[in-house]
């Protein structure tokens, strides 16, 4: 039996949304199409929240492949419908990323930070990741289906070889194995409390929030945005203008979400 399975039967009783309804899988293609069917049938409501064992066709941002090995992290989407617009999708991007941050922070007292967009790090190595998309389906407001990965006893030798230099997890960054039904009640709770902040469209906070736990502020990075590659000085951070960089003639410029990808971090 999953480890997991035990969220069905006991959901968490600190939140309002988030994981009201909850469904465990053994193996899934991916959590996120499966949200999304569900919905598009009629099944799956404000704050359904899905887990799987085993993803076999999970992906990050601009379709790169996730890799987890079976029965050692959290896979998960959760369906949501705050009051903004498919244009606003950064916002929940961020409140996925901060989530994230602030449950390991405050549950396992590691230095967990946001590497702008979607990347959860631990001294600078990848743990984790956030991928949201918009749907509708002839529905009367938007809906996104919020998807998030976690590295939680992945083994070091585990880890891809292309990963190795740039990814963790938790257990590796702790010593020991981690209980993911405390991660993943952790999460819920504080995706929970980060969603009714959205729904208040509270995004000043929410930008405050990404700027104090950015990883990337004052480093040097180089993006490819519309198809450039720009080096820069990372100086500022907004929720829906993206990174702002200091290039290296000193103009500035801000770099939005949907059109970059990070190169060098």
């Amino acid at each position: 039996m999953s480890e997991l399975t035990v969220l069905e039967t006991t959901p968490p009783a600190d939140t309002e949304f988030i994981g009201k309804r909850l469904i465990v899988l053994d193996t899934v293609g991916s959590t996120n199409d499966y949200a999304s069917s569900l919905v598009q049938r009629g099944e799956a409501g404000e704050g359904t929240v899905i887990f799987t064992e085993e993803q076999t066709g999970g992906r990050g941002r601009f379709g790169h492949a996730w890799y987890a090995p079976r029965g050692t992290s959290i896979l998960m989407s959760a369906v949501i419908t705050p009051p903004i617009s498919a244009e606003q999708i950064p916002a929940v991007t961020a409140i996925g990323a901060l989530a994230v941050v602030e449950a390991i922070r405050e549950e396992f007292g590691l230095d967990a930070k946001v590497r702008w967009p979607n990347d959860a790090v631990i001294d600078h190595l990848k743990f984790g990741g956030v991928l949201a998309r918009a749907e509708r389906f002839g529905r009367p407001g938007q809906c996104f289906i919020l998807g998030i990965g976690l590295n939680v006893n992945v083994d070091r030798r585990d880890l891809p070889k292309d990963f190795a230099e740039t990814a963790t997890s938790l257990k590796v960054k702790l010593g020991a194995e981690v209980s993911r039904e405390r991660v993943a009640r952790a999460l819920l709770s504080r995706l929970d409390r980060w969603y009714r902040k959205l729904k208040l469209e509270r995004f000043d906070d929410i930008e405050d929030n990404l700027r104090g736990y950015s990883s990337l502020t004052g480093r040097t990075v180089t993006l490819e945005c519309r198809g450039k590659q720009r080096t820069g000085t990372v100086i500022g951070l907004s929720l829906f203008q993206g990174l702002q960089l200091r290039l290296s003639d000193y103009t500035t410029g801000f770099f939005p979400e949907s059109l970059t990808t990070l190169i060098s971090k």
